[in-house]
């Protein structure tokens, strides 16, 4: 299902994997950016702003028709922590060994209570843990210990969007015309699988 509704490959990925994707409209103008993760046999988990997470849903579920699948808003089910920036590989590496700094792009590892996503929010190295009991307070004394800043959800978004903004990371909406095409986004190298049939 999620391979005919995306624009890269999920059928070729294996467990731990990922990739960026989007969703077009049948006449290839952009509605979606994200990424996709695939977390087990069956499971997948996709990654977006959070004000375009019912937009997306709404999308998948309208093509939802006899596919034996549920899908799940469950972003209130996680307590997520951004560790983004040149250092952030060390921090991750220090709380949850070298198999988590190790993972490729939009890789995925499943830890004790939760999940470790190798995703760059800002052009640097990034990642992004999730915890199930609350903000994984190992990653946020490991990242205070090696020098990194705290910040609360306000200014951590004010600060991502220049971050966001230096390394020409495109937002849907803000940075991009109502019938952009994909292409006119820079993401295709990154977003667009042509070989996955």
């Amino acid at each position: 299902f999620l391979h005919s509704q995306v624009t890269n490959d999920v059928q070729g990925l294996a467990v731990g994997q990922g990739n960026e994707s989007a969703r077009v409209s049948r006449t290839g103008h952009l509605l979606h950016l994200f990424s996709l993760h695939r977390v087990g046999d069956r499971e997948f988990l996709l990654l977006c702003e959070g004000a375009g997470v019912p937009a997306l849903m709404d999308a998948l579920e309208g093509m939802h028709f006899a596919d034996d699948l549920t899908i799940t808003d469950a972003s209130g089910d996680w307590s997520w922590v951004a560790v983004q920036g040149p250092r952030a590989q060390a921090v991750v590496e220090a709380v949850h060994g070298e198999r988590a700094g190790a993972l490729g792009p939009c890789g995925v590892l499943a830890v004790a209570g939760g999940l470790v996503v190798r995703r760059s929010l800002t052009g640097d190295v990034g990642f992004l843990v999730a915890h199930t009991d609350g903000p994984a307070p190992a990653v946020v004394q490991a990242a205070t210990d090696a020098g990194f800043v705290q910040v609360d959800t306000p200014t951590f978004g004010a600060a991502l969007e220049v971050l966001r903004i230096e390394a020409g990371l495109p937002r849907v909406g803000p940075d991009t015309p109502r019938k952009a095409l994909l292409p006119e986004t820079g993401l295709e190298g990154r977003t667009v699988s042509y070989t996955k049939g």
